[in-house]
């Protein structure tokens, strides 16, 4: 399936931080996650800041924070999952070299557990907090395999976005249906929104209608964020955050 691209919006913008991050997530009690290099950093609304390191300098990959309590941490180079608590201490690490698993991209399930999609073998893995392997599905038959892939699990549903689009998979990891669209180089979800973003732009999906709109011509996005309103970009001289309409 493709999609239709309509008209250019316009978006407010609201306030830039001074923060060069890498990655940028905000929780639904408004604390602001970035990650720079090796380091997470927890900014709370009051200014209250609390950060994590990983132990040998090591660069943090992704981050899911999904469960606030527990947020996930992978390190790709040592391809490991972090467990965290509420104040970014480390609880456990699962090695997923001991599953016997490359490299991938992690996202929490609905039930606890966390999904972790291996890039190259195209194969998406369900492990428990004890690094217990619970089911492994094969997606040869859908996807090609890719160096470089995200996956994310919200509303009820799992994405995984690799280099031909995204591909759309139900809560139990039942393929669904694809949408082509290549360039993207990060994706946020919000209701039966799609917000992505290309070396052209940020754009937003909208899965009812099929239609794709042109949100914000801007270059160098490393990352963005949805939450109550608002648009968070991530590029090279901060953040900027916007007024979604």
């Amino acid at each position: 399936m493709s999609w239709l691209f309509v008209f250019i919006a316009s978006l407010e913008l609201l306030t830039v931080i001074n923060n060069k991050a890498e990655i940028v997530k905000v929780d639904v009690f408004d604390n602001v996650y970035t990650v720079k290099g090796s380091s997470l950093t927890k900014t709370a609304i009051n200014g209250e800041k609390q950060t994590y390191s990983t132990s040998n300098s090591e660069n943090i990959t992704q981050i899911d924070i999904s469960e606030i309590h527990k947020p996930l941490v992978y390190i790709e180079d040592k391809n490991q999952v972090v467990v965290l608590d509420l104040d970014l201490i480390e609880l456990k690490t699962i090695d997923l070299n001991d599953q016997g698993l490359g490299k991938g991209r992690i996202a929490v399930t609905s039930s606890g557990n966390f999904w972790f999609y291996e890039c190259e073998s195209n194969t998406l893995v369900e492990i428990t907090e004890t690094g217990k392997v619970i089911q492994q599905i094969d997606y040869t038959h859908i996807l090609k395999p890719t160096s470089t892939c995200d996956l994310f699990f919200t509303g009820g549903a799992l994405y995984i976005k690799d280099n031909a689009g995204i591909h759309i998979f139900d809560k139990l990891g039942a393929y669904v249906r694809s949408i082509q669209q290549q360039g993207i180089t990060s994706v946020e979800i919000s209701g039966m929104i799609c917000y992505f973003s290309t070396v052209d732009g940020i754009f937003n999906h909208d899965f009812r209608s099929n239609e794709t709109t042109l949100l914000l011509e801007i270059a160098s996005v490393l990352d963005i964020e949805v939450e109550k309103g608002q648009l968070y970009v991530c590029v090279p001289s901060g953040i900027k955050i916007y007024k979604l309409k």
